[in-house]
């Protein structure tokens, strides 16, 4: 286009060139306008694999399961303190050197989960106590009360039994063994 100017504004006839010139110009503009979109695009996708390659260690990090033990150990690995309540932001994860310690960090998650994954497991069970009732039956007319209905509080109480020794071999129980 560049040559093309000089052409038709040093031409004896450019003035009649005005539409051709015109149309090469807006096209021109839409372009320039697309260069600039792309370079805006470019950062946008530099900053975008920047965050999908810290993206495992900030999912760790989110958990529902981190305690303040797993922050704690967080907080050791990355060098700096972290903890949700501290006001540790997605943001200040994003700035701190998140790469060098993404399988440590997946490591603590990864014992964050299974421990949270007993501790709903023993929320369970304990919800699954409270609708348990044991029923007296007057034991015929001697004015002397047995527990009747024991069916099903015999199986709730063989099958957590089962869960709980099971539990008890996990090495993750530990925060629970209260």
């Amino acid at each position: 286009l560049g040559g093309d100017i000089s052409i038709w504004a040093a031409g004896p006839r450019g003035w009649d060139k005005a539409p051709e010139i015109a149309k090469r110009v807006v096209t021109c503009l839409r372009v320039l306008r697309m260069l600039r979109l792309l370079a805006s695009v470019q950062r946008f996708n530099a900053m975008f694999r920047h965050f999908v390659r810290l993206l495992p260690a900030i999912s760790a990090l989110c958990h529902p399961g981190m305690r303040a033990r797993h922050w704690e150990r967080a907080s050791e690995i990355i060098g700096a303190p972290m903890s949700p309540e501290g006001g540790t932001t997605l943001s200040s994860m994003l700035t701190a050197e998140l790469l060098d310690a993404v399988a440590e960090l997946e490591e603590v998650a990864g014992s964050a989960a299974k421990e949270y994954s007993l501790e709903k497991a023993l929320d369970k069970m304990f919800t699954d106590w409270e609708p348990a009732a044991f029923n007296a039956v007057e034991y015929r007319d001697t004015g002397t009360y047995i527990v009747g209905g024991i069916d099903d509080v015999q199986l709730l109480l063989d099958d957590h039994l089962v869960k709980s020794q099971t539990m008890l071999g996990s090495p993750f129980i530990v925060p629970h063994a209260e």
